[in-house]
């Protein structure tokens, strides 16, 4: 999965973006409190985001907010998980 911006709009392979890249990414976000923004099934593999921005929705970040995963990839009833 990757952006629609073009290649040549975005830093090279080899730098870290910055928030100054952000209007081109397109975003996932986690608009509901509680959740992940993404989950994936115990067993799925070889996905790569690219140029996509992964958030929460800026309502949820207040002092009394206790962070959740943005992403679960596992699945939790059987223990093997790995929260990013």
């Amino acid at each position: 999965m990757r952006t629609a911006t073009p290649d040549a709009q975005l830093p090279n392979a080899t730098t870290r973006i910055t928030p100054a890249a952000a209007p081109l990414l397109p975003k996932i976000i986690d608009d509901t409190f509680g959740s992940t923004a993404l989950s994936f099934i115990d067993g799925a593999h070889h996905w790569t985001f690219l140029g996509i921005e992964i958030t929460r929705q800026n309502s949820f970040l207040t002092p009394d907010y206790v962070p959740t995963a943005l992403l679960l990839a596992g699945d939790w009833t059987t223990g093997v998980n790995t929260t990013l």
